[in-house]
């Protein structure tokens, strides 16, 4: 039995989405969008997935669209690209709802860089585990 410790401020404990989000997939290998969809598929109807694997598509689709309904969840390292991942998330402005997916998660500089912009980190080998809350839209709870 171990001590239950705190995990680091760098890591995200879970995915909190909003009804009727839309969760943009940015990675460039297929595996990891399909084990995506299969981690998604029972919130298809109250979330929308979106994938892409180039960096620039990612942009114009994320700079095109409403930003208070994105969700991004994106790779660090995106191989033979102009872009890491993290400077999708600061050119899109998007800090507040982007989680850092990498293998890379151990790396200091990495972990100091994400801290830095304010983006939280997944380890990739989480990403089947970590917990997903979808929120009520608060204009639905005003309603009722």
């Amino acid at each position: 039995v171990f001590p239950r410790s705190e995990a680091a401020d760098w890591i995200a404990e879970k995915i909190e989405l909003n009804q009727g989000a839309t969760v943009i997939i940015l990675d460039d290998d297929v595996s990891i969008h399909n084990a995506w969809e299969v981690r998604f598929k029972d919130y298809i109807g109250i979330i929308c997935l979106k994938s892409f694997k180039i960096a620039e598509e990612a942009i114009e689709f994320i700079n095109a669209a409403d930003k208070d309904k994105l969700f991004l969840l994106i790779d660090f390292e995106l191989i033979k690209q102009k872009l890491s991942g993290l400077q999708v998330i600061e050119q899109t402005s998007m800090q507040r709802s982007s989680i850092l997916v990498t293998s890379h998660y151990a790396h200091k500089n990495i972990q100091d860089l994400a801290t830095k912009a304010g983006v939280k980190i997944l380890p990739k080998q989480l990403s089947p585990e970590v917990p997903i809350e979808i929120r009520e839209n608060s204009a639905d709870k005003r309603r009722n």
